[in-house]
Parts: C-alpha cells; structure tokens; sequence
C-alpha cells in the first residue's frame, strides 16, 4: 500500500510539474494557455495567406490562434516551431491544428 501512495505521489508531482511548464510557455511574448500549439497555428495560418495587417486576423477565432496570427504580423520571421524559449512545439493537438488549417479545412474564412 505504501509503494501505491508513493507512486500516486509520483505520478502527481510529474503532472504538477508538466502543467507548469506549460503554462510558463510563451509565444511572441504572449502567454500560452496550453502548449503553444494553437499560437504556432494562427502564425502559421497568416503565413500562408500572407497576413501583414493584424485588422485580418480573425478576432472570432480562439484567443491563442488569433494571438498567433497577430504574433506574424509584428514578426513575420520569428517562425511557428518554437516558444520564446526555443523549446520545441509538438504533440497532437500542435500537429493536428496546424494540418487543419494549413490544408484549409478550417472554418475561418476571409
């Protein structure tokens, strides 16, 4: 019993611990909510459509892409695949939002 609390305790540490490393991430100096993926997509979306004026950036989009979005427009070479502090953006929800919108199957529209 005791090794399962101590596991348990483990196990909650290293949760602790990731959580706060993503919320610690920023993108563009802006704050992620969650693993900077959603910011890399707004970036990259504007990239595409050669996105210069933030005025096009889509305001009814989730806070994290539109924050992107406008992230490329005061930085168009800052790039999409890395937070401020050059860690890496992966995981699924990175690779799916930016599939997504990179192939159009979004349902934001201009």
């Amino acid at each position: 019993m005791a090794r399962f609390r101590f596991s348990l305790f483990l196990l909650a540490m290293v949760v602790a611990a990731s959580g706060a490393e993503a919320a610690s991430q920023r993108f563009g100096g802006l704050d992620c909510r969650i693993d900077c993926a959603a910011h890399s997509a707004g970036y990259l979306w504007a990239e595409t459509r050669g996105i210069f004026d933030p005025n096009f950036c889509p305001a009814s989009a989730y806070a994290d892409f539109h924050e992107g979005c406008l992230v490329y427009t005061g930085n168009p070479f800052r790039g999409a695949e890395y937070t401020d502090d050059a860690l890496p953006i992966l995981g699924t929800a990175g690779v799916f939002l930016r599939m997504r919108f990179l192939l159009g199957s979004n349902k934001i529209e201009m």
